[in-house]
């Protein structure tokens, strides 16, 4: 008949049910939602809602879909919300509110009894009939969680309202509890009595961080007249954890009624904010006026708290410390390769990670006041592997910055086109105003935001025994930023790795006196840094000194740690610190396993790895592994039986070998300052090493032999080109002639010669997203796609019958027919949770017995956890 209001999620009509001749209340959801999360998964949740019958909820009588839209149907409450009384009373009696919170309370603990969590309890699902209260939407929430996933939060809809959210559901975990639903009754019953909700603020993200850090003014300090067991009650159940809360509704209840007295040390966690003296000022409040007058004398006193926290003293009241996990979305993981992959604002109201979904690595954008990690559009697909995005914030919080293989770049927060601002370089940070800091060919250099000619700011200086200078940090102000500073002799040492302050306006560059990496400033008066094994340390620093002020201690253990010193870390001003584990295994490193084609996995003596790019021999007893870059990088030979190791090349003396067919020699990459080298070492010293080729015209990052006669394949780029990777490819006779092979606006990655020499298997992002194709060598030819939904890294079966490959959802198998020039089946072999550290080429090998050599990246390091008030860690 006509609209009776709209909601977050849905809009509720007054309608007519002919056949029971009863008016009842339809809510449709938008239809925007109700298009991302699809009739038939939605209303199978939404059954579950169905089973609930109670008196004082509100029933579900009916639901389905018209047109598209999606509805259900409940009874038409001839009353009026505890919103709509709220706002008109601003507090109510103490017996009425009281006598509310019972009823929401019988409400909820049937629902529980059943395992169902309503997730939004709020005064807008409370209706008053005749003095009770009856609760609405039970279960809805769930559903279109449920249903919906992480398609809900690309609408731009969240679940739940931040006032009365838990702090767990505000981080966006994914296991809520009954615990949730007692802190948001805890929530509204404190607003009931004392006329707003515990937390305000005039943005979501505001609301969030007092939810996360703050503590509620004490009921008893605004309403003597609330009793002392009431206000008890209402405390405990806003506790910051759930395991300080009641654990049923039904003792929350009990606790309001009297029924259960609980004593001062119950309230724990959510002991109030206000003391006594705070009473003489807030008792009385009856108005929004006095509220506003209130929050000025608030707002004065934390004005002078921010001003005393500027000095590095700790507090004389030490700050709550709070751990939280960060969900998110369905199928996204936390990238596994290199680079850093957290950043944070400023203030922390915005959080970035750097993740992978589908084999597309992206860079993923969460409000602190957000339920979910989004993805920046325009990121996705930048970096298929390999180093990492390592993004950062710009000063206002509203651009990104990032690297990745074609140089720096920098898209708005909101999504877009990603902007140029400088075709080469590396973990690049936004200083404040209009400078980026970028390090590039071990150099420091700097470049206008919007692009432009860059210049060197600090060049290394080897005659001191600065090999160059990693990563980079702004300090407040704008004019120094901390930096690493590389003391190793050929690839970063993390032991060889110290922190200065750069004078970004001299380039002068003093040490700090730290050996450590990857330094951060954190207010009040701190740098936080990486140490060996995975510590990170926390030191005293002097913002107007520009010096440390006192000894360093240990904040964490077991953060992860990348082999160019980056630290898996962000903090921000406000004590929010963000981290990710570091890898499992012995010493928290990365382990070599052999996985069959059914998904069984068993571990290889040398099980430690610190490297990338595993091969095994045509024999299987040996492999070999590669570290560092082109110009640093270095090879390892393992005995597959023993684990035993040797060195087959030095650092800077070869990298990215690929086996020859006999098994006796290695083809490794090695860069000199003027040619690419194609080096030939036997395995056992027995012979002189041979140069294969050199390449003064191009710059290779890998190598793909063919069989005598036939042609070898390269991923690389002609040098003093800017854009994507392309394919090359040169006889296996003469290296030195190199030819295009696939040349492109788009990147070719991933290059793999049949070994019959007919055909090369590639992956390219042409289509947005890396896909899996197959031309013949030396062509020209029609080119076969093998890959349908996703797919990179490929590798040809011995036989040249079978390309085995990363697809979407797991390792994949594809059969071709070569004949007709046809794919003829493709397969899932097994869930691929593996090492995706590529640099473009592939990170595992095929073994002679139809195994597969992966690096195994256990689960753990893609666990992002939020640490608030992290000085609690800080050793007294």
């Amino acid at each position: 008949e006509r609209e009776l209001g709209a909601g977050g999620m849905a809009t509720v009509y007054l309608a007519h049910d002919i056949r029971h001749d009863r008016d009842v209340a339809i809510k449709v959801l938008h239809p925007d939602l109700g298009a991302a999360l699809g009739a038939d998964r939605f209303l199978s949740e939404i059954k579950t809602t169905a089973r609930l019958q109670h008196p004082h909820i509100l029933p579900l009588l009916d639901s389905g879909s018209a047109d598209g839209l999606l509805y259900y149907v409940m009874p038409l409450v001839t009353g009026e919300t505890l919103r709509a009384r709220l706002e008109r009373e601003t507090q109510l009696p103490v017996d009425d509110a009281l006598r509310i919170a019972r009823d929401v309370a019988e409400a909820l603990a049937e629902a529980h009894a059943r395992g169902v969590i309503h997730r939004d309890i709020k005064p807008e699902n409370i209706l008053l009939q005749a003095g009770r209260a009856v609760v609405a939407d039970f279960g809805i929430a769930l559903a279109v969680q449920q249903a919906g996933g992480q398609r809900m939060t690309q609408t731009g809809l969240s679940l739940g309202t931040p006032q009365y959210m838990a702090p767990e559901q505000a981080m966006g975990e994914k296991a809520i509890d009954a615990r949730a639903d007692i802190y948001a009754l805890g929530a509204i019953t404190y607003e009931m009595l004392v006329g707003e909700p515990p937390f305000t603020g005039a943005t979501v993200q505001s609301i969030v961080a007092k939810v996360l850090t703050e503590r509620p003014v004490s009921p008893r300090a605004v309403r003597d007249t609330v009793p002392v067991h009431v206000e008890r009650a209402v405390l405990k159940a806003l506790a910051k954890l759930p395991a300080d809360r009641f654990s049923s509704v039904g003792s929350f209840a009990d606790a309001l009624s009297g029924a259960r007295m609980l004593d001062a040390d119950d309230v724990g966690s959510a002991a109030p904010f206000s003391r006594p003296t705070d009473a003489r000022n807030l008792r009385g409040a009856r108005s929004p006026r006095i509220w506003q007058a209130s929050t000025v004398v608030l707002g004065v006193i934390a004005i002078a708290a921010v001003a005393n926290m500027l000095r590095p003293t700790r507090a004389a009241v030490p700050p709550s410390l709070q751990r939280f996990d960060l969900a998110f979305p369905d199928s996204v993981r936390l990238f596994n390769g290199g680079g850093r992959k957290l950043a944070m604002t400023r203030d922390g109201s915005r959080m970035a990670f750097v993740a992978v979904r589908s084999g597309t690595t992206g860079i993923y954008v969460r409000d602190r006041g957000g339920t979910e990690a989004v993805l920046v559009q325009g990121s996705e697909g930048a970096l298929a592997g390999g180093t990492g995005l390592s993004p950062s914030f710009s000063p206002d919080g509203e651009w990104l910055l990032y690297s990745d293989n074609a140089g720096i770049r920098r898209l708005p927060v909101r999504g877009g086109s990603p902007q140029a601002v400088v075709d080469s370089g590396n973990t690049a940070v936004w200083a404040d105003g209009d400078a980026i800091l970028y390090v590039w060919t071990n150099d420091i250099w700097r470049v206008a935001a919007a692009g432009g000619a860059p210049s060197r700011l600090v060049a290394r200086d080897s005659a001191r025994g600065v090999r160059g200078y990693l990563w980079l940090h702004p300090l407040p102000g704008g004019t120094h930023a901390l930096v690493t500073i590389d003391h190793s002799p050929a690839a970063p040492i993390l032991d060889s790795l110290t922190i200065g302050v750069l004078d970004i306006g001299s380039g002068r560059i003093t040490e700090l006196g730290l050996r450590g990496t990857n330094a951060q400033y954190a207010a009040p008066g701190y740098l936080l840094f990486g140490q060996t094994s995975g510590r990170l340390a926390a030191v005293p620093f002097s913002l107007r000194d520009l010096r440390v002020t006192g000894a360093a201690s240990i904040v964490l253990e077991n953060v992860w740690q990348g082999t160019g010193g980056a630290m898996g870390f962000a903090v921000a001003d406000d004590g929010v610190l963000l981290y990710h584990s570091r890898h499992g295994g012995e010493s928290g490193v990365n382990r070599l396993v052999v996985v069959s084609p059914q998904g069984a996995e068993r571990q290889l003596p040398s099980n430690a790895v610190n490297a990338f790019f595993p091969r095994a021999s045509p024999d299987g007893k040996h492999i070999i592994l590669s570290d560092g870059d082109l110009a640093s990088g270095g090879s390892t030979l393992i005995d597959a039986a023993t684990g035993a190791r040797d060195v087959l090349a030095r650092a800077g003396d070869g990298t990215r070998g690929e086996w020859t067919r006999d098994g006796r020699r290695v083809v490794m990459l090695r860069q000199t300052s003027r040619a690419m080298e194609f080096v030939s070492r036997a395995v056992d010293r027995g012979s002189p090493d041979t140069v294969l080729g050199r390449d003064t015209l191009h710059t290779m990052a890998t190598i793909s032999l063919g069989p005598p006669g036939g042609w070898a394949a390269f991923l690389g780029i002609a040098r003093g080109r800017t854009g994507a990777d392309d394919l090359f490819m040169a006889p296996m006779e003469s290296l030195s002639a190199v030819r295009p092979l696939v040349a492109s606006t788009v990147r070719e990655w991933s290059p793999s010669v049949s070994p019959d020499g007919k055909f090369v298997a590639y992956a390219s992002d042409e289509s947005s997203s890396f896909q899996v194709y197959v031309l013949p060598l030396p062509g020209p030819g029609a080119r076969l796609r093998v890959s349908t939904n996703g797919g990179s890294e490929p590798h040809w079966s011995a036989d040249s019958r079978t390309i085995y490959f990363r697809g979407v959802s797991g390792f994949m198998r594809a059969t071709l027919d070569a004949a007709r020039r046809e794919v003829v089946r493709v397969d899932q072999l097994f869930a691929d949770s593996y090492d995706r550290s590529s640099f473009g080429g592939r990170a595992w090998d095929l073994l002679p017995n139809g195994e597969f050599l992966m690096i195994a990246v256990p689960a753990s390091s893609g666990r992002v956890q939020a640490v608030v008030q992290w000085q609690s860690l800080l050793k007294k």
